[in-house]
């Protein structure tokens, strides 16, 4: 008998789309018990705090190997992190700043499509701004509308601020 690997180790094919939305599909279901049980702004008090650490160790994590030294390193990591869950439209970027329009994003298809895009929004895209940091402190974003609040896009704007 030769080697086999544990059945546990096999694998199977799921869209991406499938794969947040089963992933996701509970945390709404809990968000939206608790928020019946408590009320939105305690749930958000309790849990959004939680959301935006395991995010933050998420982005701290994926830059280990490739840390975040300028805007280009992240526009570098951006195109290579995202192309999977975003489409992604490049309208500027220069060694200070990245526009970048996102068209397309799994997990607002996801959320809006559970009819939960207040929830993917505050516990999605809010916590954008902390993993930004996390990538690196000088790295800083702007954005002023998302797909998961029905905008057309989310105008992601990074720059990166020296001496800080």
């Amino acid at each position: 008998m030769g080697s086999s690997k544990h059945k546990f180790q096999d694998t199977f094919e799921i869209s991406y789309e499938q794969y947040f939305h089963n992933q996701y599909s509970y945390v709404v279901k809990l968000i939206r018990e608790l928020q019946d049980k408590l009320g939105e702004e305690k749930t958000h008090e309790i849990v959004y705090p939680l959301f935006e650490r395991m995010f933050v160790d998420w982005a701290k994590k994926s830059v280990e190997d490739s840390p975040i030294n300028s805007l280009g390193d992240y526009i570098e990591y951006d195109q290579r992190a995202f192309t999977k869950t975003h489409t992604i439209e490049i309208k500027e970027a220069t060694s200070t700043k990245y526009l970048a329009h996102v068209t397309e994003c799994v997990f607002a298809k996801v959320f809006r499509g559970m009819g939960a895009s207040k929830i993917g929004h505050d516990f999605i895209c809010a916590t954008d701004y902390a993993c930004t940091s996390a990538y690196n402190p000088k790295l800083k974003l702007t954005r002023t509308k998302t797909l998961m609040q029905g905008a057309p896009y989310c105008d992601f704007c990074y720059t990166w601020k020296d001496g800080e």
